[in-house]
């Protein structure tokens, strides 16, 4: 019994690690064929609506949390981690665990990233603590969600 699950642990662990790296390998490849170093520190609905429609390499966060999310909604392909865990998730967690908690590979430091927020003031604070760990293309959606919300009914 022992053997045949550390055999299964192994074949998934093979599997896992094979996946990850095709997409890494895939994305890698998309990163290189797109520029987005036109995006300013802080960005505007626009910016923003256009990285969601065109699906640009760029990670979206929004840093509220959960139960913000469940009451109001989500920016269209944005990841959440709560202002308070990003500093640790950016710093401390591995490629692999990234990845299979949100489903996105974990941002390199010259890889762009939009944080968001209710209305730009957590995300201004997110901004600067990814900045401070060394990303250079974090970028601030300085409307937050009450902005998207906003004119995206429009």
């Amino acid at each position: 019994m022992s053997e045949s699950r550390n055999l299964l642990s192994l074949i998934y662990r093979g599997v896992r690690n094979s996946l990850f790296s095709s997409d890494h390998k895939i994305m890698e490849a998309t990163r290189k064929s797109v520029h987005h170093s036109t995006l300013p520190k802080d960005v505007s609905y626009e910016d923003v609506k256009k990285v969601s429609l065109e699906n640009c390499e760029v990670l979206i966060i929004d840093v509220r949390e959960p139960d913000e999310l469940k009451e109001t909604g989500v920016l269209p392909g944005s990841i959440n981690i709560p202002l308070g865990q990003l500093e640790s998730v950016l710093k401390d967690v591995s490629n692999e665990h990234f990845y299979a908690t949100y489903g996105k590979e974990k941002p390199t430091q010259n890889f762009p990233i939009i944080f968001s927020c209710r209305s730009g003031k957590r995300s201004a604070s997110a901004q600067a603590i990814a900045q401070q760990l060394g990303f250079k293309r974090a970028h601030n959606y300085t409307g937050g969600w009450l902005d998207w919300e906003e004119k995206s009914k429009s």
